[in-house]
């Protein structure tokens, strides 16, 4: 600790004192040049020098809109290169336009497993509060401290809904595995309940890992339960944390992935749906499943429309840079 200290001390030294006196004479007196600050400058300027230098790419995507025997609507995308010419576009969109009758030319299925997230620390919450209920992160916070510091739930005390709010762990305590396998096995029976055996560590070193999990205190208060004693955004994000800690303990998802394919106007198109085998943690999100169109190979596609979808190219973040 104390090296570190010297060596902090030595690097402030070397950058403050000999960039300092450059900022006064280029800009003004007064302004300093720290050894945290000026790299951290020096990044934000390259990034902000990327963003007006960039242009953004147009493209254009092929999409058919139809039906399965029973009308349930399905959507196909035309594969393969990008296109970036309009008249090309067009004239693809003309081509398949002519086609009298489109089936489905193959069905490929292949069995996956999809398992739950990790419960919250402190930016994954911020991040799906914002995803889910569109609040900011100072809503999120401001509500979380609300429910960490406790609720009146009828019995004229405070309880604590939540631990607390600010963590980069992900870890949960082995006394509330327990207390959540017990509403498991209660609520939705031993299938459910069978992988609590295995561990929530840490996902990385540099992890302090001081608190546990944002999660609830306690499972049996479920978010139906204690809806009337909360307000409806409390009551939102409770809902949130309480399905993600909850969900976090329970088995992955087992589904099918069918990919179907279509070629017209010598052009393919694909639709990919997933049929589910085992909701595993997602039965605790009920209105996340939806009908999906099914087929199969040789099956007439009722074709409704052919559209020419417009977008924009954006450039993905090279976070390496920035580290």
């Amino acid at each position: 600790m104390v090296d570190a200290q010297k060596t902090r001390r030595i690097g402030d030294r070397l950058i403050g004192y000999f960039i300092s006196p450059v900022l006064w004479k280029q800009i003004g007196p007064g302004l300093s040049a720290g050894r945290v600050q000026s790299v951290a400058l020096k990044w934000i300027c390259e990034r902000e020098e990327e963003i007006r230098n960039f242009k953004i790419e147009i493209y254009y995507n092929i999409l058919l809109h139809g039906t399965d025997q029973k009308g349930i609507v399905g959507i196909f995308s035309r594969t393969g290169d990008r296109i970036f010419s309009k008249e090309k576009a067009d004239q693809i969109l003309q081509n398949v336009q002519k086609e009298k009758e489109l089936r489905i030319s193959e069905k490929k299925e292949t069995l996956g497993k999809l398992f739950p997230p990790p419960p919250f620390q402190t930016a994954s919450l911020q991040q799906e509060a914002f995803k889910k209920l569109r609040f900011s992160s100072k809503k999120t916070m401001s509500l979380s401290q609300r429910l960490y510091e406790g609720m009146d739930l009828g019995n004229g005390q405070r309880n604590g809904l939540i631990t607390y709010m600010r963590t980069d762990s992900v870890r949960l305590s082995s006394e509330f595995v327990e207390r959540a396998r017990s509403w498991i096995l209660s609520e939705l029976g031993e299938t459910f309940a069978s992988p609590l055996e295995r561990k929530i560590r840490k996902s990385a070193k540099k992890i302090q890992d001081a608190h546990e999990a944002i999660r609830v205190t306690d499972p049996f208060l479920t978010p139906k339960e204690i809806k009337k004693f909360l307000g409806k955004e409390e009551a939102a994000l409770y809902d949130l944390i309480w399905k993600r800690t909850i969900s976090s303990l329970l088995p992955a998802e087992e589904f099918i992935k069918i990919e179907y394919s279509i070629f017209a106007a010598r052009e393919c198109f694909q639709l990919e749906t997933k049929k589910t085998i085992f909701p595993g943690y997602k039965i605790l999100n009920e209105a996340d499943v939806k009908t999906n169109p099914s087929w199969e190979k040789g099956e007439l596609f009722i074709l409704q429309k052919v559209e020419c979808e417009k977008n924009k190219r954006n450039r993905r973040l090279d976070i390496q840079k920035v580290l």
